[in-house]
């Protein structure tokens, strides 16, 4: 299992007790991590109060069983529990909270949160009990195999992810609403060993791009239906702009096979595509959404106003190249001609 970067840490300290355990909000239902995602032994079950800010204005502790490692001091705690437990409070006490973004900010001892079940402690109480995170951390499980994929690895070797991708996974997933990153891993996680074993990285990165910013959209459509169907999407939306359906171009692939290594039908892939895409103004050479290898070749990039009349920069005088550059007219300083 590999490990993603810890996501930064709070600027100023909310809690007055010294921070402890670098935690792990698993988002994944499959993996409950019984052995620990960074040393391989085993975890053992931890139960604690876990203090939570639910938006608006909730702040509550929860006594919950994590999963712990003590030689990495690495708590575990699985999202779909926590979040059962979320609703099953709020339902009762504020059914419209049911479903809000809500923030793990730490721990706090039994003794304390005992304490507080004996009265109603005020907020201050709450922070001078609070042990905040020592760091968060993040982990993918290993994927589970079908006995197809399992037969296919005493043929071919997986290939390992890029360097930085991990990063650039977990910096877009911090533009996605709390309550939906998990849907967002689930949609990701695909496309990226898609992208990863048949097309390249710089259609991962897009299909990273695209996937958030379905997310961020509200009401997100991404809560209706299948990852995977999401996922196929994607991937056939941004494959429409760049052209992938197209024999000459490199990588290359039919929009039936594309969807099938996603295990959709290619109704389904096209249908998904055709929303995202209307969602999102989409169409062929978008620059939005143009591969970087296929900037330099696509007209749209390029073209700006010179007197009123369009005119490709390409071809401009430097010196209008340099100001367009400076005015977020094109991307980047385009190379000579004899050069392209």
């Amino acid at each position: 299992m590999a490990q993603r970067n810890a996501a930064p840490a709070p600027t100023l300290p909310l809690g007055r007790r010294p921070p402890r355990f670098r935690f792990f909000l698993n988002p994944y239902v499959h993996a409950r991590f019984a052995t620990c995602p960074q040393c391989n032994g085993e975890t053992s079950e931890r139960k604690l109060p876990l203090v939570i800010h639910v938006e608006p204005r909730h702040l509550l502790a929860l006594n919950m069983t994590c999963r712990f490692c003590e030689r990495c001091d690495l708590l575990i705690a699985h999202q779909d529990e926590l979040e059962s437990l979320l609703a099953a409070y709020f339902s009762e006490r504020d059914p419209d909270a049911v479903g809000n973004d809500y923030l793990v900010a730490g721990t706090m001892d039994h003794a304390d949160w005992e304490r507080g079940l004996r009265g109603s402690p005020a907020l201050q109480d709450v922070l001078d009990q609070l042990h905040e995170f020592a760091e968060e951390a993040w982990f993918e499980p290993a994927p589970r195999a079908t006995r197809g994929a399992r037969a296919a690895r005493t043929r071919t070797a997986r290939r390992a992810p890029r360097h930085g991708e991990v990063q650039e996974r977990l910096e877009e997933r911090q533009r996605v609403p709390l309550r939906l990153r998990p849907t967002f891993d689930a949609i990701v996680e695909r496309t990226d060993a898609v992208c990863r074993e048949h097309l390249n990285h710089e259609y991962a990165r897009l299909c990273r791009r695209l996937a958030a910013a379905l997310c961020r959209k509200r009401p997100s459509p991404v809560t209706r239906g299948k990852p995977e169907g999401w996922a196929g999407g994607i991937a056939y939306a941004i494959g429409a702009v760049n052209f992938l359906f197209d024999k000459s171009q490199t990588p290359h692939h039919k929009a039936s096979d594309l969807c099938k290594l996603f295990g959709v039908r290619p109704a389904t892939g096209a249908a998904r595509a055709s929303e995202i895409r209307k969602l999102f103004g989409m169409y062929p050479f978008d620059p939005v959404w143009c591969l970087p290898s296929l900037l330099d070749e696509n007209p749209l990039v390029w073209m700006i106003e010179v007197n009123g009349i369009p005119f490709d920069a390409r071809y401009a005088p430097l010196e209008v190249q340099e100001e367009a550059l400076r005015r977020g007219l094109i991307p980047y300083l385009p190379k000579p001609p004899a050069i392209r």
